[in-house]
């Protein structure tokens, strides 16, 4: 394990051997900041350029958000769930967080638009993050599909199946 910090094991045996709190206390917040160090090198060394935010990277993503969250947090608004409101934000928001992972798409600071208190304030923040979203969407030359039933929706869906 070479990207750890030099003699952690003396260190860690140091908290062990400790004799007094004021010691265990100076101890473990040293081996800490060893590791804190250690974390913020390796976390520099593994960062990744990101891709650019392209059609097809993000070819389909608008889609799916809208799809499952959009209608989710206006059915949580109708009915007062706080519970189906709080995680439909909370998968948004993890999918954003893969999507920005690896495509410069900037961030998005999702669950800010949650209220416990006032779940329609929250229904239109969601789509205020999706509004957001798909102006990045636009700039890399993509436009939303739109269906007019689910018909249309399976078939779009069961083309590319088709054509295997």
């Amino acid at each position: 394990m070479e990207k750890r910090p030099a003699k952690l094991c003396a260190m860690i045996d140091g908290i062990l051997t400790a004799a007094v709190p004021e010691q265990l206390k100076e101890r473990a917040t040293f081996l800490m900041r060893e590791l804190t160090v250690c974390f913020h090198v390796t976390e520099r060394a593994l960062k990744q350029e990101k891709k650019p935010a392209d059609a097809e990277t993000l070819s389909g993503t608008y889609e799916e958000m809208y799809s499952n969250w959009h209608g989710k947090m206006l059915a949580a608004a109708r009915f007062r769930d706080r519970h189906l409101a709080f995680m439909s934000l909370e998968s948004m928001n993890e999918m954003l967080n893969d999507i920005a992972g690896e495509t410069d798409i900037g961030s998005y600071d999702v669950l800010s638009v949650y209220d416990p208190e006032d779940l329609d304030r929250s229904a239109d923040g969601c789509d205020a993050v999706l509004r957001d979203y798909l102006r990045e969407y636009e700039k890399a030359g993509l436009k939303p599909e739109r269906y007019a039933d689910i018909d249309l929706f399976l078939s779009a869906y069961l083309k590319p199946i088709r054509h295997t």
